[in-house]
């Protein structure tokens, strides 16, 4: 696995990246090239939209209230632990 994502595990924070880890079964998840798309009429919205629309959903019925506790408030929540993480991210430099 990548050392990365052995951090985060480490650090109970594996399931706040808004992406799929690429490891195990998908792995190549990741790793797929965008290029064939957009040659044929893929658009990327702008930055705005994306964080608006993020911020709708996470807000929305769509995200139960534990999810956002584990990220928001909380002891063991993950913005409770950010700075103890970063320590832990600069201390391993």
């Amino acid at each position: 696995m990548i050392p990365d994502y052995e951090f985060l595990q480490e650090h109970g924070a594996d399931y706040s990246i808004p992406w799929i880890m690429p490891t195990g079964d998908t792995f190549g998840s990741a790793r797929v090239s965008n290029q064939r798309g957009i040659a044929n009429g893929l658009t990327i919205p702008p930055l705005a939209d994306s964080v608006r629309d993020i911020h709708e959903w996470w807000f929305s019925d769509a995200v139960g209230e534990e999810r956002r506790d584990r990220m928001e408030s909380g002891p063991r929540s993950l913005m409770a632990r950010e700075a103890a993480i970063i320590a832990a991210w600069r201390a391993r430099q």
